[in-house]
Order: structure tokens, then C-alpha cells, then sequence
């Protein structure tokens, strides 16, 4: 059996005896490693500096008074709060909680064992609330980029209606789109969204390989990183520390083992494994436009009226006969064909027919004795 983890708990009090009580309350139990701030101005500070499980917030501290001190949680809401604190209010315990706080505990009334499981079962919820809205974000964000896919008309267009899509629903500090220029293996940045949306910075040009974007180029694999203040692999740590930045998360983009480029997100909190799996959701299908695109913008050929059927697409050629749209596109021009599955297909026609097929599969009689 693996051993358990500690939890780090953060606790905001600036009473030396409500401190001395609340951790004798969880050195009755193991796994607990507690860090005292005294006012609210140094709890923010170490939420800022490193990681906690949990913050234990008292409302009276010397720079804020009441519901105020629960900025903290606005500020950090990925770290559950616990309000403890001497009064015992309905109505506040109420107001707290409709603020971001995952529990209301009074000082004077906390029987043996109380805090501990109070602390695990608010780490859980939060899990259980982050992970509903994670499942939310992905879904929103493979909606969006969907639509931003159907209606880019260029790469340009299609790269910054991504960089978008990935920080509106990410909630990511920044979100960018290099593209790899083969000759030099050099990544190129092609969008940014969010704090930094200038493309001339020092993520404009990447070598593969180097620092963490490079690095997703070089082993074309996903990487996830939640201490970038502290990763010499970062490549511009003073804009993070002016920024907040503690994440981040990339992926590349590839197409039948041909290296596109590289999508990136860095965050103000940590990201889970989800925001990859947001980020892998979104690859193959701007992977493919760009393919898409491009193709569309080598062709040099092609110009004037094409006759089309609009039923089954064929074009029909210069000597009457009917030909599917790529073989008339690759012998009238430079384009060739990547084929995959745009997002309205696989859910309009795709995923009903692996679902039938999956249900037929389990309703069918098995023969006896099998």
C-alpha cells in the first residue's frame, strides 16, 4: 500500500492560542503539515509561493475583518476555504458559504476528529466540483472550436479564433499557436490570447527542443508542468512571476506523423490532466484545418466556375466526366489530401453509427452453452 500523502493545510489566524489549539486538533491525526500566516496580505502571498490542500480561515485577522478575508478564495478558487472562527452566526456561516467557502466551523465547538474530516471531505468536493467544471470546459471548448473551424476562411483567422477558444474556456493566463518552419525546426508563434497577446516577445521564434514548448516539439508528446515559476525550461520567468503563472500545458499538433506545430496554454492555477485532454480534444481538428488551409491557399490553378453535383460533390471536368472534388483539385493543382473526420460528421454521422453498432453488438443472442 502506497503511503498516504500529506495534506497542507495553510492556516490564517493570528491568535497564538486559537493556532496552538487548532494544531494540536490535527496532530492527533497524521498527514497534516500545517503553515500559520497571521494576516490575510501573507496568506495571499504563500498561496502565490507553493502549494496547499486547504486553508483554514479565521474572519477577524488584523487586515480584514468578516466575509472581506474570503478574497482569498476569489483569488485562489481552486484551494478550498474552511471559515474557522469564534462566532457562532447562522446568517454569516450562511453568507460564507455562498461566498466559496466549503465550510463554517466554530472554534468552541469542534469535538475530536471533527477538523480533520471537515479539511478531507472539503479537498473532496472541491475535486468533485473542479472535475464538473473541467467536464464543462471541455465540452464548451469543443464546441467553440468547432464553429471557429467551420467558419475560418484563413490560417490566420483560424489560429486566433483557436488561441481564444482555448483561453476563454481554459481560463489560461495565455494561450498560443506556433507552427513549425521544417528548414531551421524552428517554431514560429502564429496567435496569442490573453496576457500577452504580441507576437514579437521571447516565444516568437522556439527552437525544437528548447525550453518547454520545444520541448513538446521535440518528443511530439504532451507535457504538463504545475511549478513553471520553478522550471528552468520557462522561457520568460519574469513575465510569470509579474503574471502569476504557475502552469502549463502543450500539445502538438500533428498530422499522419508530420510535425505542424505546437498549441500551449499557461495558467494562474494548476491544471490537471483534464486540461490535456481538453487540449488532445481540440489537436486533430485544427491539426486538420491547417492541412485544410494550406491547401486551399497553394492552389493555383483552380479559378472561373466549377460545376458541382449537390448531391454527391463530384466536379465535373473539362471532358464532361465526374470526378471526386480531390481527384479534381490534386490534378488541377499543387494540393494533396489529408483525410479525417471534421467535428458536425462525427457527431452527426460517426458516433450514432458506433453506437448503434456497440448496442447491436449487446443485444445480439449468443448461442447456448457459450
Amino acid at each position: 500500500m502506497k503511503p498516504r500523502q500529506p495534506i497542507h493545510v495553510l492556516l490564517v489566524e493570528d491568535n497564538p492560542t486559537d493556532v496552538l489549539l487548532a494544531k494540536e486538533a490535527l496532530a492527533e491525526q497524521p498527514h497534516f503539515e500545517v503553515v500559520v500566516a497571521g494576516r490575510l496580505s501573507e496568506a495571499l502571498e504563500l498561496l502565490n509561493a507553493r502549494r496547499f490542500d486547504v486553508v483554514l480561515l479565521d474572519l477577524g485577522l488584523p487586515d480584514s475583518q468578516g466575509l472581506e478575508a474570503l478574497r482569498l478564495h476569489q483569488s485562489n478558487p481552486t484551494v478550498p476555504v474552511i471559515v474557522m472562527t469564534g462566532r457562532d452566526d447562522e446568517e454569516l456561516a450562511l453568507q460564507a458559504l455562498h461566498a466559496g467557502a466549503q465550510d463554517y466551523l466554530v472554534k468552541s465547538q469542534l469535538p475530536d476528529g471533527l477538523l480533520g474530516r471537515s479539511i478531507r471531505y472539503a479537498i473532496e468536493r472541491q475535486r468533485a466540483e473542479e472535475s464538473q467544471r473541467e467536464r464543462a470546459e471541455l465540452a464548451s471548448l469543443t464546441a467553440d472550436v468547432g464553429l471557429a473551424l467551420r467558419r475560418s476562411t484563413t490560417l490566420a483567422g483560424l489560429f486566433q479564433d483557436s488561441v481564444e477558444c482555448i483561453s476563454r474556456n481554459l481560463g489560461a493566463a495565455l494561450a498560443r499557436i506556433w507552427t513549425l518552419d521544417e528548414r531551421s525546426q524552428v517554431l514560429e508563434l502564429q496567435a496569442s490570447a490573453g496576457g500577452a497577446p504580441e507576437l514579437d516577445g521571447p516565444h516568437a521564434r522556439v527552437p525544437v527542443g528548447k525550453f518547454l514548448v520545444g520541448l513538446v516539439a521535440e518528443q511530439r508528446q504532451a507535457h504538463l508542468s504545475n511549478d513553471v515559476p520553478n522550471d528552468p525550461r520557462f522561457i520568460a520567468p519574469e513575465w510569470g512571476r509579474r503574471e502569476g503563472v504557475v502552469a502549463f500545458a502543450g500539445y502538438p499538433l500533428v498530422v499522419e506523423d508530420r510535425l505542424l506545430g505546437v498549441m500551449a496554454v499557461f495558467a494562474k492555477r494548476a491544471l490537471s490532466q483534464n486540461a490535456l485532454a481538453a487540449l488532445e480534444a481540440v489537436a486533430n481538428p485544427i491539426a486538420g484545418g491547417i492541412v485544410a488551409l494550406t491547401a486551399l491557399a497553394q492552389v493555383k490553378q483552380l479559378s472561373g466556375l466549377l460545376p458541382i453535383c449537390s448531391y454527391c460533390k463530384k466536379v465535373r471536368d473539362d471532358e464532361n466526366y465526374w470526378q471526386q472534388v480531390e481527384a479534381y483539385v490534386s490534378a488541377h493543382s499543387e494540393a494533396r489530401f489529408s483525410h479525417g473526420i471534421c467535428p458536425t460528421c462525427w457527431h452527426d454521422v460517426v458516433q450514432p453509427e458506433v453506437t448503434k453498432a456497440a448496442l447491436q453488438r449487446a443485444t445480439k443472442p449468443r448461442p447456448l452453452g457459450s
